[in-house]
């Protein structure tokens, strides 16, 4: 059998296209090796088969194939590794939100300053001890209150800094959902609309690829996602990918919907009037943050990683105060029930001691108030005024029958007791039992709490950081571009290219020799 004349030619020419493109492609890559996000193409090609016809109707004799075929210049991704890179981002971004806001509560209680609540509770048990000694000098009665006032400054400062955390937490996530996370749902879904029309109409559109796979990861660092990719039918045999993301809930596995090609919902953030005892919740409405989404009216609960969750940790998280169905993380919540619970605790116990009960009777005599009718905080807690305006409003003793000739200890026997009382374990009532501390032990548990919290913290955010390396190190040695694979590649396809050309040649010379010597015998 003698084949088509030009047949040859077609093949020599399909090689020449094929290697053409495979520099051009490896000229691209090279040019974005130092392109952020960039993932390495490639030119995939096949084996140009004998049509149906020549399978059913040929002669006999050997037929060869008729060249190669480019199906397209495709990225080289492995979807395992990006699934594996995004839910170690989610938690990597969970842990580093939580560690810097601890960080930030450890700065509040810093206890390695004299000024903190451990040293100004030891220096009033002391000037109370000094005051016991020698009941009658007035200086030392003022130097009592001082060393009280000073204690209730550091009490307060402490609340205080503590809401201006809350308030900085609050803000923050409200920033992240508004300015990051939907803004980021928004550029995916537009991203999936256009991507969905170059492949429509044949474009690979690997450039918006890598612009959408860059946003997939950022999302991941805020909130914990799934992506979901299926094949749309747009007409007889031809599909293109659909890319959708949810949201789901761990522990339930329900799902609620992000993006679904070129919808998407958004994020809305509600914080309470009363920030401190009251919850952040979150929310999901349509695209135009109008329309509550069908089971996202509280969605604060499906949170499961990312820089959200760990702002919602330590925005609610109760610790031990939480309630049934309440956040149980150790966040500002916890530390702001803490002071309180300190607060009203030192102010009963002390308050009972200094009452006047003497006469048989019991007399108030508080010397710590709240400034108004509100219960004791953390943040309101006051010398009182009788105290402020006598410094020896201090009740000495309970004894009637003092006399000059009393021993001290007898005769000042209520500064005792209320040097006990400091000294001495108290019942501090939180989750929903007590708990026995002196005042300095129960400050020293909440400062060595909170230092455990951070320490493990950031072992795990350590822990996580290793393993985003080692899944990055993986995909860059499958994505991203290696300059000698390139020029290895390079080089093949020069040689590859020299060779069809010279197969086109010798084709060419072979058909000049059959135009121009056969048929010669007849002229």
């Amino acid at each position: 059998m003698i084949r088509s004349t030009f047949s040859g030619f077609e093949t020599a020419r399909s090689a020449i296209t094929a290697s053409q493109l495979g520099l051009d492609t490896v000229g691209h890559n090279i040019a974005n090796v130092n392109t952020s996000g960039y993932t390495r193409q490639r030119v995939d090609q096949v084996s140009v088969n004998l049509n149906g016809y020549q399978t059913k109707f040929r002669t006999n004799g050997k037929m060869a194939g008729l060249g190669t075929q480019v199906t397209g210049v495709n990225q080289v991704r492995d979807k395992f590794l990006d699934t594996r890179y995004r839910n170690e981002a989610s938690n990597y971004g969970e842990l580093t939100t939580r560690s810097n806001s601890l960080t930030d509560l450890q700065n509040i209680f810093d206890e390695s300053m004299t000024t903190g609540l451990h040293a100004q509770m030891e220096n009033f048990i002391k000037q109370v001890q000094s005051y016991h000694s020698d009941a009658s000098n007035k200086e030392l009665a003022v130097v009592v209150r001082t060393a009280a006032e000073q204690f209730l400054q550091v009490l307060n400062k402490n609340a205080s800094e503590l809401n201006t955390a809350m308030e900085q937490q609050i803000f923050d996530t409200q920033t992240a959902v508004a300015e990051n996370v939907n803004v980021i749902l928004d550029s995916i879904a537009a991203l999936n609309d256009q991507i969905r029309q170059a492949n429509i109409y044949g474009d690979p559109a690997n450039e918006m690829n890598d612009q959408r796979n860059m946003l997939l990861d950022e999302l991941s660092q805020y909130v914990n996602i799934r992506v979901v990719r299926t094949p749309e039918k747009i007409s007889e045999g031809n599909y293109v990918e659909r890319l959708s993301i949810d949201m789901v809930d761990e522990s339930s596995g329900t799902a609620i919907n992000l993006v679904d090609n070129k919808t998407f919902n958004q994020f809305k953030v509600t914080s309470a009037t009363t920030p401190a005892t009251s919850p952040l919740s979150v929310s999901l409405t349509d695209e135009h943050g109008l329309m509550a989404i069908a089971g996202g009216s509280d969605i604060t609960e499906m949170f499961s990683g990312g820089a959200i969750k760990g702002y919602l940790d330590m925005i609610n998280g109760k610790g031990d105060y939480a309630a049934t169905g309440e956040n149980t993380f150790r966040g500002i919540p916890y530390y702001q029930n803490t002071l309180d619970t300190l607060a009203s605790t030192f102010a009963k116990v002390l308050n009972e001691v200094n009452a006047d009960t003497s006469s048989g009777s019991t007399v108030a005599k508080d010397l710590f108030v709240s400034g108004s009718a509100a219960p004791v905080t953390a943040l309101n807690i006051r010398v009182s005024s009788d105290w402020k305006n006598d410094a020896t409003f201090l009740t000495t003793t309970q004894n009637p029958n003092v006399t000059t000739d009393t021993k001290p200890d007898a005769k000042n026997d209520n500064l005792l007791t209320l040097l006990n009382s400091l000294k001495g374990d108290q019942s501090f009532s939180y989750g929903g039992t007590n708990h026995s501390f002196s005042f300095q032990g129960f400050i020293i548990n909440t400062t060595s709490t909170l230092s455990q919290d951070l320490k493990l913290t950031d072992s795990m955010l350590d822990t996580s950081g290793t393993v985003m390396t080692t899944i990055t190190d993986l995909r860059d040695a499958n994505s991203a571009v290696q300059t000698d694979e390139e020029a290895i590649n390079m080089m093949t396809f020069q040689n590859y290219y020299n060779a069809a050309v010279r197969f086109m040649t010798t084709l060419d010379e072979a058909l000049g020799q059959i135009i121009q010597g056969m048929g010669v015998v007849g002229r």
